[in-house]
Parts: structure tokens; C-alpha cells; sequence
């Protein structure tokens, strides 16, 4: 028989009236949650396949961010969800004004940056020069670059953003073989190792190569991953 959980000092036999056999219902989600749940995992495919998020995703986005901005953004996320990209074209400047507001809750600002970089990836004048990793651009707005965009200025911004990214990182290891070429020193020094004959006394010092990279690269640590920045 499962074990009954007292309330308070009380003793379970001093309990009358209650169904000693209530069995605890699973939780039930929230359709935040389910939103939140649904949006993760696609941004974590994304992550994963070097892309933007599906299109569906991005509408999901901006119905959750509509009620939550002011009237010239929500102007332009329902453009975009009635009618795709081309026709909500302020979408992006409207984007960059609430994040630099500041007013967003959690996870709306990270996600508003998935959206805008989907946004923009569908404008062929910068899908060639953009990245599409959403958290790097959220770090790049939160940590590198806060200030407040000039009128007109809001493609130049993502344009800059683009020229000092050098991707997301899973781990440390991972900072340390994409932004060093470790494994062609690895393959060079253990080739003349095994020559000799002292491969098992050969070990790289991978905290001076993170120390080196730390020194030479801004890495800042969002949503699970290493951004690195030049």
C-alpha cells in the first residue's frame, strides 16, 4: 500500500472524512509551458543543424510576444504572422526597439532574437553575411553591444554583430578545438612523439590554451553554451 503524506503534525488516523486511497494526479502543463517546452526544442534543433528556426516556430514566437510590446511591434508580428516576412518589412527595427527597452519577460527577449535573425535570413541582402544563432545574438545585444541604435540603423547593427561572432560553443573543449588549431598541433607534435618515442610523456595544457583564448576572445557563457566574440 503506497505510503500516505501527512498534513502538518497531524496523524493519519486522525484524519476522518479524508480518502486515505487519493492517488497524486501527474502534472498537467500549462500552455506556457507547452509553448516554452515546443520552442525550446525547436531552437535546440536549430542549434544543432546550423539554421534558423522553422517558420512555424517563428509565428508561435510572435503570437507569444504580440500582446507584450507596444503598438508599432505588434503592428508588425501580426503583419508577419498573417503574412510572412515580406510583409511585415519593419519587423526587425520594431524587434531591436523592445529588446533595447529592456521590457520583454523571460524567454522573450532570447527568442525575439531567433525571430528577428529568421527575419532577416529571409532578406537575400544579408541571408549571405548573417549568422543564425539566435543566442549569440542575445549575448551580442545584452553583453557586447547594449547601446541604443541610431534611426535607420538597425541592419548595420546585425551586420556588426555578424563581423565579431565566431559561434557557440557546447563546452569548454569545444572553444578550445573550434578557436585554436589544436588538432593540427595535436597531429603534428604526436607524429615527431612517436619518432622519438615519448608519445606517453606528450600531453597538451589545456588550461593555457582556454587561458590564451579567454585572453584573446570575449567568451561569455548564455543559455547552456560558449559565445565567443572577437
Amino acid at each position: 500500500m503506497p505510503p500516505e503524506h501527512p498534513r502538518s503534525h497531524e496523524h493519519p488516523d486522525d484524519r476522518h472524512g479524508s480518502d486515505s486511497t487519493e492517488e497524486q494526479e501527474p502534472p498537467v502543463l500549462d500552455s506556457e509551458a507547452r509553448l516554452r517546452a515546443l520552442v525550446d526544442r525547436h531552437i535546440g534543433e536549430a542549434i544543432r543543424e546550423c539554421r534558423s528556426i522553422d517558420h512555424e516556430i517563428a509565428r508561435a514566437i510572435a503570437a507569444a510576444m504580440h500582446d507584450l510590446t507596444a503598438p508599432a511591434c505588434q503592428d508588425q508580428l501580426l503583419r508577419f504572422i498573417l503574412l510572412g516576412a515580406e510583409g511585415a518589412p519593419q519587423l526587425r527595427e520594431e524587434l531591436l526597439h523592445q529588446l533595447d527597452g529592456g521590457d520583454l519577460p523571460d524567454p522573450l527577449p532570447r527568442w525575439a532574437c531567433w525571430l528577428l535573425l529568421h527575419h532577416a535570413h529571409a532578406d537575400p541582402a544579408l541571408s549571405e553575411q548573417l549568422p543564425t544563432d539566435g543566442d549569440g545574438l542575445h549575448v551580442y545585444l545584452t553583453h557586447i553591444r547594449p547601446d541604443m541604435p541610431e534611426p535607420g540603423d538597425t541592419d548595420q547593427r546585425l551586420v556588426d554583430f555578424a563581423a565579431i561572432y565566431r559561434g557557440g560553443f557546447p563546452d569548454a573543449e569545444a572553444v578550445v578545438r573550434g578557436m585554436s588549431p589544436l588538432d593540427d598541433w595535436e597531429t603534428a607534435i604526436y607524429a615527431v612523439a612517436d619518432e622519438h618515442g615519448c608519445r606517453d610523456y606528450v600531453r597538451f595544457d589545456e588550461t593555457a590554451l582556454i587561458q590564451h583564448i579567454i585572453n584573446s576572445w570575449d567568451v561569455i557563457p548564455d543559455a547552456g553554451r560558449y559565445h565567443v566574440f572577437d
